[in-house]
């Protein structure tokens, strides 16, 4: 009967958890859902790193469609790192460095892309969790086995909930990684996607 209870009050408050990330039990927008409605996402997050790069870095992007620009900051505000995202493949370049890497290399320094391919990563930014499992065996079986990833929401303006967090752990190292969206803005105008792309380029 206690049991029974507490399912009923789940149901009727449409949550599970605890704190600011929430498991709403409410439909999740899915990625086509909204390119159908709007073209084009921007927003602003950071990824802690607990992995070969360490530390925090603060990022901004710019998403249309299934191409996806990062731009990574440090805690001194300094562009440190550009990131292009296509729907096959990861760039990045250096700006301390002046170094560019292509995605074999990025899966060195950020281990979640072993996991998450690039339309991952552009579905995630648009607030849509990715069906990464997808991939099956596409992606070596035993980083499969060690490898967890949880997704945490919030609900949004339109009462559905969004992708908020994705928080990558790796068992076999202790490897840990925490991937965060603080804020991200639709809009039916288009983005010159090519300008970003040009930032990449010596």
């Amino acid at each position: 009967m206690i049991k029974f209870r507490l399912l009923i009050f789940f149901v009727f408050t449409g949550c599970v958890g605890t704190g600011d990330h929430k498991f709403f039990l409410i439909p999740q927008k899915s990625y086509p859902e909204y390119l159908d409605e709007f073209k084009s996402c921007t927003g602003k997050g950071s990824i802690e790193s607990k992995v070969n790069l360490r530390g925090t870095l603060s990022f901004s992007y710019n998403s249309q469609r299934d191409s996806t620009f990062f731009q990574f900051t440090d805690i001194l505000g300094r562009k440190v790192l550009l990131m292009w995202i296509t729907p096959s493949n990861i760039s990045a370049r250096d700006m301390i460095a002046n170094k560019h890497y292509g995605y074999t290399q990025i899966m060195e320094f950020f281990p979640i892309f072993r996991i998450l391919g690039p339309m991952d990563i552009t579905e995630i930014v648009w607030g849509a969790e990715p069906n990464y499992k997808k991939k099956g065996g596409s992606v070596n079986s035993q980083i499969n086995k060690n490898t967890e990833l949880n997704f945490f929401y919030k609900k949004n303006k339109n009462k559905k909930r969004s992708l908020v967090d994705v928080k990558y752990h790796d068992k076999s190292t202790d490897q840990m990684a925490n991937f965060s969206i603080n804020n991200r803005n639709y809009s039916n105008e288009y983005i010159n996607m090519r300008k970003f792309w040009k930032l990449l380029k010596y």
